[in-house]
């Protein structure tokens, strides 16, 4: 119940809608330019030399962007033999498709890649193992666009805090070593947004007890559905509220994703690129 946005944005344009490509097939997952808009336009380089093209005020066109190309797409085998997956334990029976990847990445004048760089290190200096690192940085890119806002529009046990969007009700939980709700305050919980080396760290901290004590699966449906994710894990079935699916088992998919296109293209876990997959908000 957080921002899990459907497309990718170049924050100086306009969005570019998702992309059709999907998984050639279905499978389990369990385990461990002449052709560029006319505009002004601008050239920079992330931090592995990729040569980034946006158009200011404008949409991309397909050529525009083909210097600042997509994370290759996995195939359903390269998913199941991901290592990160499997190091994990991730594990999801739904089968369906995995979800596509938006048309394009974007470029943010090194934020992006500065933003990862900061949860690398927090996440060492918290003992997160490679994996757990993976899935922090693939959370932060699928919670903001900018890997830099928390969703501020929730209050309570769902309020969301850090740039991971973890709910005061997991917090609380953690804090106090229950797997019961405890109508957490969280009056401390500010100092876990924006992007600042404290802020990461102190999150990582929450995020690394929580996966150690549920499992990373359980962890991310209690990320995506709070306390009502965390009691239906893991029937999809249950994961509804006032009515509306709220679809952990799905997000858990798109982490599969994710995971694996880090582990076959680590350069996006440096660059100033968002990889950007689609995920239904709810």
């Amino acid at each position: 119940m957080r921002e899990s946005p459907t497309r990718c944005v170049d924050l100086e344009g306009e969005s570019d809608s998702g992309s059709d490509a999907e998984f050639d097939a279905e499978a389990d997952v369990d385990v461990d330019a002449e052709d560029a808009l006319e505009g002004e336009t601008e050239s920079e380089s992330d931090s592995v030399g990729v040569s980034c093209t946006r158009t200011r005020g404008r949409a991309l066109s397909s050529a525009a962007i083909s210097n600042c190309p997509n994370p290759a797409m996995p195939t359903a085998a390269q998913v199941r033999a991901s290592k990160s997956i499997k190091s994990l334990h991730l594990k999801t029976t739904a089968k369906k498709k995995p979800h596509p990847l938006c048309s394009h990445t974007c470029g943010q004048n090194g934020k992006i890649a500065e933003v990862k760089k900061r949860i690398i290190q927090a996440a060492k200096a918290v003992g997160m193992n490679n994996a757990q690192t993976k899935l922090a940085l693939s959370i932060a890119m699928q919670e903001s666009e900018t890997l830099s806002k928390h969703d501020g529009s929730k209050s309570g046990s769902s309020a969301n805090w850090s740039i991971f969007n973890m709910n005061s009700d997991m917090i609380g939980r953690i804090k106090k070593k229950t797997n019961q709700y405890v109508n957490y305050k969280c009056k401390e919980c500010k100092k876990y947004n924006g992007t600042s080396e404290s802020a990461i760290k102190g999150a990582l901290k929450i995020m690394k007890a929580a996966i150690k004590r549920w499992g990373a699966s359980k962890f991310l449906w209690f990320l995506r559905g709070g306390g009502t994710g965390f009691d239906a894990f893991p029937k999809e079935k249950r994961c509804v509220y006032n009515g509306k699916r709220l679809l952990c088992e799905e997000y858990v998919r798109s982490m599969g994703t994710y995971l694996t296109i880090l582990d076959r293209q680590p350069e996006f876990m440096t660059n100033d690129l968002r990889v950007c997959i689609d995920v239904q908000h709810v």
